[in-house]
C-alpha cells in the first residue's frame, strides 16, 4: 500500500479536499474540547504539505488548535503514531513519533487529542483491548518532550480501548476509557488536576453485576445539556457480537460523580444491568446498533434516537 500525502485540509475533513485555509477544527459537538480563537500571525494555506500517512484503511485522525499552532494525531507512512505541529505564524511543521504502531486494519484504533488550561497536548490512540497508549507534554510548545508513553493512575490499563478527552462542568479535563473486552468490559473516568491523572470514581461508571454473566455498555458519552447537567445513554451488549445489543438505558449527573435516573433518583454505582433505567427494553437480535444518540429538543429535555427492528423486520429510527 503507498503513502497517501497528508495536507493540512486533508486531516482535518477525513481525507476529503477543502478549498478555505480559515476552517482549521471541525465545529465541536457537546463534548469536544473547547479552543481559543485567535488571530494567526499569516494565513495557513489549505494545501500546506504536513506529512505522508498509511492509506491502508479508513480510520479517524485527530486535529486542535492552540493559541499558537495547530496540532494534528494520525499514523504516519510506516504506521507509526505521529504527531504533527503547524506554527501559525511562521507555517513551519515539527513532527514527533511515539513508540506506537498501527498493525491492524481497525477503525476503533482512532486518535484523539486535546488540550488542558496550560495548552499542553495530550494524545491517546492506537487502543483496541491493548495496553494504554498516552502521552502528554511536559510543557507548553514542546512537542518533543511527548515523545515517551506513560500511564494515567496505573490501574486497569491493560485492555483498553475507546479513549476519550472531555471537559468537567468546571472545566478540568476528563479522560474515560473501556477496561476489558466487548461484552466484558467496564467504563473508566480520570481527571486532570493539572499534575497528574486521577482516578474521578471509585468503582468504574458501568460494570458486570456481582456473580453474573460480564457485560459491557455502548454509550453516547457526556453530553452537556442546556439544563444544567451530563447526560449519557447506552446499549448493554453480553457478547462482541453487534446483535447481541439489548436495553435502551439512560442517565444523568451534574458532576460525574453522582448519578441519576430521569425522575431524580439516585442510581448507586457502578451502573449496572440491576440498576440502571430502561428507557427501551430492546432485546437481542432485534437490530438495536450501538450508534445510539442522544440530544435534547425545544423543551430541553433529553432524545434518544437509536434503530432497530419493527413488527416488520424493518428498520425505523424511534425517538424516546
Amino acid at each position: 500500500m503507498s503513502p497517501v500525502t497528508l495536507l493540512l485540509a486533508f486531516c482535518l475533513f477525513s481525507l476529503s479536499a477543502c478549498s478555505s485555509p480559515r476552517v482549521l477544527v471541525a465545529q465541536p459537538s457537546s463534548t469536544d474540547i473547547p479552543f481559543q480563537a485567535v488571530v494567526d500571525c499569516r494565513p495557513i494555506s489549505s494545501d500546506t504539505y504536513v506529512d505522508q500517512t498509511w492509506g491502508g484503511t479508513r480510520i479517524k485522525f485527530s486535529a486542535i488548535e492552540s493559541p499558537s499552532a495547530i496540532y494534528i494525531g494520525y499514523y504516519d507512512a510506516e504506521r507509526w503514531l505521529a504527531v504533527s505541529e503547524i506554527d501559525k505564524c511562521t507555517g513551519k511543521v515539527n513532527k514527533v513519533r511515539l513508540p506506537s504502531r498501527f498493525d491492524g486494519w481497525d477503525s476503533h484504533n482512532y486518535i484523539t487529542l486535546a488540550l488542558d488550561d496550560r495548552h499542553r497536548l495530550h494524545v491517546a490512540g492506537n487502543m483496541h483491548g491493548s495496553p494504554l497508549t498516552y502521552a502528554r507534554m511536559e510543557r507548553s510548545g514542546d512537542l518533543g518532550s511527548m515523545k515517551t508513553l506513560r500511564s494515567m493512575s496505573g490501574g486497569d490499563e491493560q485492555r483498553t480501548t475507546y479513549p476519550n478527552f472531555f471537559r468537567f462542568a468546571d472545566g478540568a479535563l476528563g479522560f474515560s476509557y473501556r477496561s476489558g473486552g466487548s461484552g466484558d468490559g467496564k467504563e473508566i473516568l480520570n481527571r486532570f488536576d493539572g499534575h497528574q491523572w486521577r482516578r474521578w470514581l471509585d468503582s468504574p461508571l458501568f460494570d458486570s453485576l456481582p456473580g453474573a454473566p460480564s457485560i459491557s455498555a455502548y454509550s453516547t458519552g457526556y453530553i452537556s445539556g442546556p439544563d444544567g447537567y451530563f447526560h449519557i445513554a447506552w446499549v448493554w451488549r453480553d457478547t462482541p457480537a453487534v446483535e447481541t445489543n439489548f436495553h435502551v438505558n439512560y442517565a444523568r449527573s451534574k458532576d460525574l460523580r453522582h448519578w441519576e435516573d430521569s425522575n431524580g433518583k439516585t442510581i448507586a454505582l457502578p451502573i449496572t444491568l440491576g440498576n440502571a433505567e430502561v428507557v427501551d427494553p430492546v432485546g437481542q437480535m432485534r437490530g438495536l446498533y450501538n450508534n445510539i444518540k442522544l440530544g435534547f429538543d425545544s423543551e430541553r429535555r433529553p432524545v434518544i434516537s437509536y434503530i432497530k427492528f419493527d413488527q416488520q423486520g424493518l428498520t425505523p429510527m424511534p425517538l424516546s
